[in-house]
């Protein structure tokens, strides 16, 4: 079999896909190799990484693909069960909002990485060289700029990890909790100051104790402060940036309120005590979002 898209080389396609293939076979062999204990999936997933590997090596060696176009297409064809498992494991484990480096949400990212990559090979292979001419050349022209766009889409996901192992994921969390606990200092002093002018009685609301309004009270991972009856409650902002390597922080409240004396969850913050308790989180390791052991993990709401 010879393809008319491998009947020359494309040394830049190939250093084009080279981060997103590597990447992404790195990425699932380790998954292939457990899954051979179930035997289907580790064989077909072995399989899908040896055809996606040739049809790589085929764009500057194209004599591997016309002495085994066949075989190639054998094995990617075989692999499609491989994939879908792993996507099933990203769309049972993405209600519970957890890390993009989660090891099996991972699973799942590459292995849409993956049937990104096994498209489009798959589809080169299938263009069969005519016996007088090649395919049109606005058609190969085509499959060019879509293996860049398809090289650019499935970096996203070896990038992840690299970001995550690199430390970035921890940058981010850390950033998370330092700017709550800013703004939750900000809000608990205000409301010290209105008990002090007003015999300890508390703040309605974040007018009366001279704060702008919950929403104007943001950073870029908060969304919002609020004082409500003397309870000071802080919103996450749930954004892109945190749900991909920082915490989960969709519906997650941190509220505070006046407490008695020191004791568990609870913190001393301007010459007073105010218990803490963490609502809405998904991931335990994701709550109390760098409070540490402070609030109390009351889990979602």
């Amino acid at each position: 079999m010879q393809s008319a898209f491998y009947s020359q080389k494309h040394p830049w396609l190939f250093m084009a896909l080279a981060p997103s293939v590597v990447g992404t076979i790195l990425i699932l062999t380790p998954f292939a190799l457990m899954g051979l204990v179930l035997i289907v999936p580790g064989v077909c997933g072995i399989l899908g990484l040896i055809g996606l590997t040739m049809a790589w090596l085929g764009l500057v060696r194209p004599g591997i693909v016309s002495r085994r176009g066949g075989l190639i297409l054998g094995f990617l064809a075989c692999s499609l069960p491989a994939p879908l498992l792993g996507l099933s494991l990203l769309r049972g484990n993405i209600a519970y909002q957890q890390h993009f480096i989660d090891p099996m949400r991972g699973a799942g990212y590459a292995s849409a990485s993956f049937l990104l990559l096994w498209l489009f090979f798959f589809v080169v292979l299938l263009v069969q060289r005519h016996s007088t001419q090649g395919a049109p050349w606005r058609f190969i022209a085509l499959l060019r700029v879509v293996g860049v766009a398809i090289a650019f889409v499935a970096l996203i996901v070896p990038a992840g990890y690299v970001l995550h192992f690199a430390g970035y994921g921890k940058y981010i969390r850390d950033q998370q909790g330092a700017e709550a606990r800013s703004m939750v200092s900000v809000t608990l002093r205000a409301v010290r100051q209105y008990q002090n002018l007003h015999a300890d009685e508390l703040p309605p609301d974040n007018q009366s104790a001279g704060l702008p309004s919950p929403e104007a009270l943001h950073t870029r991972y908060v969304q919002s402060v609020r004082i409500a009856k003397g309870e000071v409650t802080l919103r996450y902002r749930n954004d892109p940036v945190a749900v991909l390597f920082g915490a989960s922080t969709y519906g997650v409240l941190l509220s505070f309120r006046p407490a008695e004396e020191q004791g568990e969850h609870v913190l001393e913050e301007n010459g007073g005590f105010w218990l803490c308790k963490a609502t809405g989180y998904q991931n335990e390791s994701d709550s109390p979002l760098f409070f540490d052991d402070l609030c109390d993990p009351s889990g979602p709401t």
